[in-house]
């Protein structure tokens, strides 16, 4: 995303050819519904233990409520469902592979924006159709807000042309253009106010996908219509409050 966003405002990149098309193939899932699997997982950070002897199995679809102090290990757990982090002990399986970024979506608590058009900032190089583009944009509430032509329309993140909750609706249409199979959540609404908290969860939870958030502040009557389970991590260990 760093590099995309120093060359996303010139011509030059709309020359580059891609040296191979499939350049993410390997890294898909041909599970389109896989489960996740920890299997006596373990983390270490020097001489550190972060987590010790997680051992679950979760179910594609299921929903959960992560929480802990901070610097217990939330979102550390949301970079080993991503593949980002490799466990220093033990196994990691979604489906029958080993994590890799393309099996999930993961949305930050800062919306990673860049200047350009909508279309530019949804798309990040993949191809899709307008259709495609203005139907997420609808999704997420955002299609009538962003002006006559939305997918032409130039962003300035800088300027802060878009409010805060207009930029998370638009981090998350990006998301739910990709259609993966896991959705990972790191407190994507510290910022907002309760309102917009709750029309973006709403968007989400409503998806079939398997959702790991990581949150302090939450909507308990959201999470309950929505089935989640409440995992608290306590002592490097992971215990579910159900």
């Amino acid at each position: 995303m760093q590099y995309w966003a120093h060359v996303a405002s010139t011509t030059e990149i709309r020359k580059i050819k891609l040296a191979k098309n499939d350049i993410f193939e390997e890294a898909k899932t041909e599970n389109e519904k896989p489960d996740i699997k920890f299997d006596d997982v373990s983390l270490n950070y020097k001489d550190h233990p972060i987590y010790q002897n997680l051992n679950f199995d979760l179910a594609y679809g299921k929903k959960i409520l992560l929480q802990g102090l901070s610097g217990s290990g939330k979102s550390t757990l949301l970079n080993m469902v991503s593949g980002l982090l490799k466990p220093s002990h033990g196994t990691i399986k979604i489906g029958d592979e080993n994590p890799n970024p393309a099996q999930s979506v993961y949305i930050p608590q800062t919306p990673w924006l860049f200047q350009g058009t909508i279309k530019d900032n949804l798309c990040l190089g993949e191809s899709f159709t307008d259709q495609q583009l203005l139907q997420v944009l609808s999704e997420v509430g955002l299609a009538d807000e962003l002006g006559k032509d939305p997918l032409n329309r130039i962003i300035h993140p800088e300027q802060e042309d878009l409010s805060g909750g207009q930029r998370q609706r638009l981090v998350i249409a990006r998301a739910l253009l990709r259609d993966r199979p896991i959705i990972l959540l790191d407190e994507i609404t510290a910022a907002l106010d309760e309102k917009n908290s709750d029309d973006i969860r709403e968007i989400l939870y409503n998806t079939p996908k398997t959702i790991i958030e990581s949150a302090h502040h939450i909507n308990f009557d959201l999470t309950k219509k929505y089935g989640f389970e409440s995992w608290m991590i306590e002592d490097h260990h992971l215990v579910n409050n159900k």
